[in-house]
């Protein structure tokens, strides 16, 4: 009984050492800052004294200007609205039976009907970070490197 005592209280000992001697530094969590210089020299101020540099700050490569991205895009086609004007069209022969060339008007107006459509191509995204955007930080534990998340706002419940 006295040796399994003995067990017990050097087993609690040892956890306790490790504990000590990891000596971990409290987790500060996920912070808001403020943009005071845009990409690509970014600065975050998350603290009237503390200002974030470039060099500690990752973030996802869509917040730098003019990011492109492929896309593929489907789905049903509910309405077309069209308005602008036709251009002439021509052919080899003046008027007659046959081929012709002739004047179209203006042409406005909606195309009723229904349909499906696929896309395929690249977007540029152009709402790149600002001065003034409030963004979303996520610190490592040693708090050198800042991951910046994205753009956040606040909801104004009053509205």
């Amino acid at each position: 009984m006295k040796s399994n005592k003995i067990k017990y209280k050097k087993a609690i000992n040892d956890l306790a050492w490790l504990l000590v001697t990891r000596n971990n530094k409290n987790w500060m969590g996920a912070i808001t800052g403020e943009v005071v210089k845009a990409p690509p020299n970014l600065e975050v101020k998350i603290d009237p004294k503390i200002t974030l540099k470039t060099k500690n700050i990752v973030i996802s490569e869509e917040k730098i200007s003019t990011y492109t991205r492929e896309f593929k895009s489907w789905g049903n086609v509910d309405e077309i609205v069209i308005n602008g004007e036709i251009e002439t069209t021509s052919s080899n022969t003046e008027g007659g039976p046959g081929p012709h060339k002739h004047q179209h008007g203006t042409i406005s107006g909606t195309l009723k009907g229904k349909g499906t459509f696929k896309l395929s191509g690249t977007n540029e995204w152009t709402d790149d970070l600002k001065v003034g955007d409030m963004v979303l930080l996520v610190p490592t534990n040693e708090h050198e490197i800042f991951y910046l998340v994205d753009k956040v706002v606040r909801v104004d419940a009053t509205k």
